[in-house]
């Protein structure tokens, strides 16, 4: 397994936080505690928990964050909006083969505190996979990644 993350500030009001992640086990038949899953917290926070398992898998994160805007500077110095997109792929289906088409992808957006501890999320599913299109909302007591 590999994790590829950068974080990068531009100045005093915006950063722009990347993460692309990607795995592999070999064999055809594993113990399902060792698959990588995604859905959910720390993946693509569109889909429900774990909802996506296999023995191959790629994610991509990316968050662009507005940090301490001037219209609510004297209310809530630390508070934080940022804009999320959320791609992943495994070989859920049992094809090894990457396609795109296989791609399940979310966007949504959310606030944080300066520090990113505390967060309220947003995000819609992109791609229909049998779940319907409704929101997940996620309050979080942890950084996405």
């Amino acid at each position: 397994m590999g994790d590829l993350r950068t974080y990068a500030r531009w100045g005093r009001n915006a950063g722009l936080n990347l993460r692309l992640r990607g795995g592999y086990i070999d064999g055809d038949v594993i113990p399902v505690q060792k698959a990588f899953t995604m859905g959910g917290v720390g993946s693509v926070r569109a889909y429900p928990q774990n909802i996506f398992w296999g023995t191959r898998m790629l994610l991509a994160n990316a968050e662009y964050t507005l940090y301490r805007q001037r219209f609510l500077d004297d209310i809530l110095e630390d508070l934080a909006f940022f804009g999320l997109f959320d791609a992943g792929w495994t070989n859920a289906y049992g094809v090894n083969e990457f396609d795109t088409s296989d791609i399940f992808s979310a966007a949504g957006f959310g606030v944080s505190l300066d520090d990113r501890t505390v967060r309220l999320e947003i995000a819609w599913p992109l791609k229909d996979v049998g779940y319907g299109s409704d929101p997940s909302i996620w309050l979080r007591l942890n950084p996405t990644f």
